[in-house]
């Protein structure tokens, strides 16, 4: 018998998007026979998942009490130090907890820190509904009334303010350090922060919560390295007309062809990149080897998508003889003339950047939407995927 799975149905998240992912993979749960939020019956089993963070109170009130199998599935779509240390220690202590994260960085951390932990890595998904129209790409690429961006960035931007406040949030004896991961992680883009921080962070340090102060730090050293580093790529692309969205810091470092348009709803993304002749992905700085919701979405979307060439990022779209992405290098030595070369080849020739388009949706479609992902979930909530797909 299939399990009910219950899903939040509204969060309080930059661009709405953990709205978006909840609505989402309710969809593709319904479509693969689940019941998605039904009336509670305490003697029917239930998955009861949830993205990112919840306090156990919350958890408490929303599960209510149980009879049948229960199990409580953590989503996080961020690095493991951002995890809410109180509340995953006491669902750690549930045995039908897990704990799924997106990428791998510092993974290994958590058995060390929650010894015991059921954990596993799945990644996002984007919701067929975001798929252009297979039949018309090559004519969207030819009307520049339909792709009227040449080239989309997207994504946030951290302001002065906020970095100031997060660098003033680590002892002031370890600015240093910070610095120095600073420079390590944008010297060795795959390089993860747990690696940089061993690194940096010379000799013992003397803190009651260790894990609590590394988060602490990898959330100011992962400011500064987004900003240094999309900065230095957007300024590589001056002279092409670029259009960017996100965060309003963006405005400030956009001038003359690099275009500021403005903060864009979650939902709505996919139409932008549906509008673009090539889009830009750069993928989240607190990962190293794993890829973000917006490439996914700007495959499926048709564009020429290009970026930052990263383990999983090869593994799934640089396929060779069947490359769905242009990537390129991201240290800042590299990275900005590489990606501008990347950039100024797809918006001279339709034929590769159409080709491109074509095998990016492809693989989207085949192998990345949400409807991807609902096995796994079931599997890592415990149930046999064999069964569930048989009921």
């Amino acid at each position: 018998m299939l399990p009910s799975i219950y899903l939040p149905e509204k969060y309080e998240s930059r661009f709405s998007l953990l709205t978006a992912f909840c609505s989402q993979f309710g969809d593709a749960c319904r479509a693969r026979g689940l019941r998605v939020n039904p009336p509670r019956n305490p003697n029917e089993p239930a998955i009861f998942a949830f993205f990112n963070l919840a306090g156990s109170d919350t958890l408490a009130r929303w599960i209510g009490p149980r009879a049948a199998s229960t199990a409580v599935v953590q989503w996080i779509v961020d690095h493991p130090f951002m995890l809410d240390q109180r509340a995953v220690g006491e669902l750690a202590r549930l045995p039908n907890y897990r704990l799924l994260t997106v990428a791998d960085d510092d993974v290994h951390l958590l058995q060390l820190r929650w010894p015991g932990m059921t954990h596993a890595r799945l990644w996002h998904g984007v919701p067929r509904g975001a798929l252009c129209d297979a039949g018309s790409l090559v004519r969207s690429h030819e009307d520049r009334a339909v792709r009227d961006i040449d080239v989309l960035v997207c994504g946030s931007l951290a302001s002065d303010d906020e970095v100031a406040k997060r660098r003033a949030e680590v002892p002031p004896s370890l600015h240093k350090a910070c610095d120095e991961i600073v420079r390590l992680r944008l010297a060795h883009p795959h390089m993860p922060f747990g690696q940089a921080f061993d690194i940096a962070v010379a000799g013992p340090v003397r803190t009651g919560d260790h894990w609590g102060l590394m988060a602490t730090i990898a959330r100011y050293a992962t400011h500064v390295v987004n900003r240094e580093r999309r900065l230095a790529l957007l300024r590589g692309l001056a002279g092409l007309r670029v259009a960017v969205v996100g965060t309003p810091t963006w405005r400030g470092h956009c001038g003359g062809t690099l275009a500021y348009a403005g903060e864009v709803e979650f939902t709505d993304i996919h139409t932008w990149m549906a509008r673009a002749r090539v889009c830009v992905c750069i993928n989240p700085t607190q990962f190293t080897h794993a890829f973000s919701e917006r490439l996914l979405l700007a495959l499926g979307a048709g564009s020429g998508v290009v970026s930052d060439d990263r383990l999983h990022v090869r593994e799934e779209f640089v396929r060779p003889g069947g490359e769905a992405c242009a990537v390129f290098p991201a240290t800042l030595d590299e990275g900005p003339p590489l990606l501008r070369e990347r950039v100024e080849h797809l918006l001279g020739s339709i034929d590769a950047r159409v080709g491109l388009a074509a095998r990016g949706r492809a693989a989207i479609e085949s192998s990345h939407l949400w409807e991807h992902r609902v096995d796994s979930l079931l599997a890592a909530a415990g149930y046999r995927v064999e069964a569930a797909a048989a009921a």
